[in-house]
């Protein structure tokens, strides 16, 4: 079952100017910060920042984390909807695939 969006993160080629500019969006700074990631807690949601000068922001460059009560079934129910999984579950601490939303809908 899915809980909820938990995290959306955004990947940019100036991580200081997307730290400027979400910090006076969202009307605070950071709760953390390093080179490799800086993030925001907005109302309980996570709002990411991923250091990319390759991909930048737009189409392919946002990612959305989901919770869920288990993780295994959910990939087998979203791959029978018709995703893909891009990469699969590295097995980690905090275990996240990353799945394609079916072509049809990009």
């Amino acid at each position: 079952m899915i809980l909820g969006m938990r995290t959306v993160t955004y990947h940019t080629p100036d991580l200081a100017a997307g730290k400027a500019f979400y910090s006076a969006f969202v009307g605070h700074e950071p709760y953390f910060d390093e080179p490799f990631y800086v993030g925001f807690n907005v109302a309980g949601f996570e709002l990411g920042l991923m250091p990319d000068s390759k991909t930048g922001s737009g189409p392919g460059g946002t990612t959305f984390y989901w919770g869920t009560d288990d993780l295994d079934v959910e990939v087998v129910r979203v791959v029978g909807l018709g995703a893909t999984i891009a990469q699969p579950d590295r097995g980690r601490r905090r275990r996240h695939p990353h799945g394609r939303t079916p072509r049809r809908l990009r």
